[in-house]
């Protein structure tokens, strides 16, 4: 398949995916009272509701802003010889992916004024972004852009404001809910504009030059050493300001880290649908399976049972791996295998909420690289050897044939 084909296939499904992830996480914000008393797997479905911190619905809300961020970022590679433009989508980025932490960690309700300065940072962002795009050729995007603003908007003011009128009493539920689908509704709106960017359309066309979500690989060595250096950081400020009912900065690490390097390794994203694609879609979902885990599953209560799954997860992680590498690449992330293990290992030894926070996100890093150089992507992250220069007087057939 194509690059151009892989293009359209994804295109086809990317919305239609996210716009049923996102309908079933409203459905159950609204019924998550009722789901908690019907049994343990509906107890476990409840954990899509939007209305929590610390669970798959919250998982999806942040992933959802993470991928608009990625979206635009593609716009900012894709018009780089129209400085207006690139420099509008970089923002719009930059703006998302602050958003997307926001979201997981709960960045902003811990900061007296945290309100203000979301909107501060969305106001002046989005300004930005819509306004240039507005004074050139991509005019009618900026129209949509300022629709999905103004229902972000509005969805701050139904939280920050609207909860405290009588009319919501007894219908707390459905508050929620509109609350929350007004914001899901807002990303999907987003989503929909700047896919463009990353998939194409009849009229935005693909050139051969143009990688599907290309920040990630463009910036994978920089992003690895701020990542391994950040990781005991936010770990620590995890640790030191606890709060069991909002959001922790370390899960935000180890969530967004394994949802790009699920990416990473989707047939058809970043290399060709071929050879064992089963085996890449499987690696790619366990990686999707444990980046949403990483937020569901609160260190607070990091009990043995959550450890055995981590444990497993590295364990299908080692086979996947050994599976989708050449034989040359192996040994290399056989030891990748080997160090998330033993770090593993320590969560079991040593029962410490900051070493659990530590290892999350050091482990999602580790995934991230081990994803990023399989034989399939080391092009994307490595630079080409230098040209054979011929020493003078050293036999060589073709030079002696040449001449």
């Amino acid at each position: 398949m194509s690059p151009e084909q892989a293009r359209q296939s994804w295109s086809r499904w990317w919305f239609p995916a996210a716009l049923l992830m996102s309908a079933a996480c409203v459905a159950v914000t609204l019924l998550a009272g009722d789901m908690a008393n019907i049994g343990y797997v509906m107890r476990r479905l409840g954990t899509f509701s939007l209305s929590g911190e610390n669970s798959i619905g919250a998982w999806w809300s942040g992933t959802l802003l993470l991928i608009i961020g990625l979206h635009a970022f593609d716009g900012f590679f894709r018009y780089r010889s129209t400085p207006r433009i690139a420099r509008a989508w970089l923002v719009l980025g930059i703006v998302m992916s602050f958003l997307a932490m926001d979201e997981i960690s709960s960045v902003h309700e811990r900061i007296h004024g945290g309100m203000l300065m979301m909107a501060a940072i969305c106001g002046l962002g989005g300004a930005f972004t819509i306004i240039s795009l507005f004074f050139s050729s991509q005019r009618r995007t900026s129209f949509w852009l300022a629709a999905g603003f103004a229902i972000l908007a509005f969805a701050m003011i139904q939280d920050d404001f609207l909860q405290h009128m009588q009319i919501w009493v007894g219908h707390m539920r459905f508050r929620q809910m509109l609350e929350e689908g007004t914001e899901l509704f807002a990303m999907l709106l987003f989503v929909r504009v700047t896919m463009v960017n990353t998939f194409g359309s009849d009229e935005v066309r693909n050139d051969a030059s143009h990688v599907m979500f290309g920040i990630i690989p463009r910036v994978l060595p920089g992003l690895m050493v701020a990542g391994m250096v950040i990781a005991p950081l936010l770990a620590y400020f995890s640790d030191r300001f606890p709060d069991h009912l909002r959001g922790h900065t370390a899960s935000w690490q180890a969530g967004a880290a394994l949802f790009l390097a699920a990416l990473l390794v989707l047939p058809g994203i970043s290399q060709p649908k071929k050879g064992n694609n089963l085996s890449r879609y499987s690696l790619a979902a366990l990686c999707l399976a444990f980046s949403a885990s990483a937020v569901f599953i609160n260190p607070y209560f990091f009990n043995s049972v959550n450890k055995v799954v981590f444990s497993l997860f590295c364990t299908a992680l080692g086979v996947l791996w050994f599976i989708n590498t050449r034989k040359g690449q192996r040994e290399f992330h056989g030891l990748l295998g080997a160090t998330c293990a033993s770090l593993m290992l320590l969560v079991w030894v040593h029962d410490s909420l900051l070493l659990t926070y530590w290892v999350e996100a050091a482990m999602a890093m580790l995934v991230l690289y081990g994803n990023a150089t399989l034989d399939q992507q080391r092009v994307l992250i490595t630079r080409p050897a230098p040209a054979a220069v011929p020493i003078r007087g050293l036999s060589d057939p073709a030079g002696s044939s040449a001449t």
